[in-house]
């Protein structure tokens, strides 16, 4: 009998229960009383949540106000990329049909506008984002530094092209007179987006942690003077900021500008 070379004796597995592939094994047998009561009760619950789905958003109002070409004018002064800093302003009067109970949110609606193109999206600094530095713009091309090599804060594509109308309501109580709507700007991010993601580097002097940088190009304001009136929502932690920064999967989107406490229910959606 020929004895097996030791170099290959070397190569053989352990006389081991695992690597000798001798574990006990189980295998299941469903019977078919018990598929189909399994698939028929998955069945059951996806129709029932479907219901409940379907319900709820046909029970939800919406009023769409399109103001592309009624405010032609500004349309058109936006055309040319030198006059985003210039104002314009522009009303348009609608009427409700049916009584709003409830909240009710103000959100802005885009076309053609692909937010999921992938070097838009990489063009943004998280650690800059999370406060930890503000200077810190390496993954944020094309926009990292303005021409005299001074880093932009917020930087990146996407904070360049956040949406910067400014909308107001204003309730016609008769010929005479108007009443403004009190709009709140909370409760529109997601709880991980708010105390996790997006972050101040303090909260003492906002223009102070922000010394040494600028704005970005296409911004009227500095990151520390979007919300003057509330302190909470200014910077980084401004909520209308960081719904623009989650970038939308499809091309047409709806974002939330103004809201109250209660999401998804009422809106008003201008466009």
């Amino acid at each position: 009998m020929e004895e097996t070379p030791q170099h290959c004796l070397s190569r053989l597995p352990h006389n081991s229960a695992l690597k000798q592939q001798e574990l006990p094994a189980h295998q299941l047998y469903f019977t078919t009383t018990r598929v189909l009561s399994v698939f028929f009760t998955t069945g059951i619950f996806c129709l029932c949540m479907g219901i409940i789905l379907i319900v709820s958003a046909r029970s939800t109002q919406e009023i769409e106000v399109n103001y592309t070409r009624t405010c032609a004018n500004c349309a058109e002064l936006r055309e040319t990329a030198s006059n985003f800093d210039k104002e314009c302003t522009c009303s348009i009067p609608f009427y409700l049909s049916e009584k709003m109970m409830g909240n009710v949110y103000m959100c802005y609606k885009l076309h053609g506008f692909y937010q999921n193109l992938y070097r838009y999206i990489r063009s943004r600094s998280n650690r800059q984002l999370a406060g930890k530095d503000v200077k810190a713009v390496e993954d944020c091309t094309p926009f990292k530094t303005s021409n005299n090599k001074t880093p932009i804060v917020p930087c990146g594509a996407i904070a360049n092209s956040k949406f910067n109308d400014t909308i107001i309501l204003s309730y016609n109580i008769n010929s005479s007179g108007q009443i403004k709507v009190p709009m709140l700007k909370s409760g529109l991010t997601w709880w991980t987006d708010k105390y996790i993601k997006f972050q101040n580097p303090s909260f003492k002097n906002l223009a102070d942690d922000f010394r040494g940088t600028t704005k970005p190009p296409d911004w009227p304001n500095p990151i520390y003077e979007l919300d003057k009136k509330d302190p909470r929502n200014n910077g980084f932690l401004s909520e209308d900021f960081i719904v623009w920064m989650r970038a939308a999967a499809f091309p047409t989107f709806k974002k939330c500008m103004i809201d109250s406490n209660t999401p998804f229910y009422r809106r008003l959606v201008c466009w």
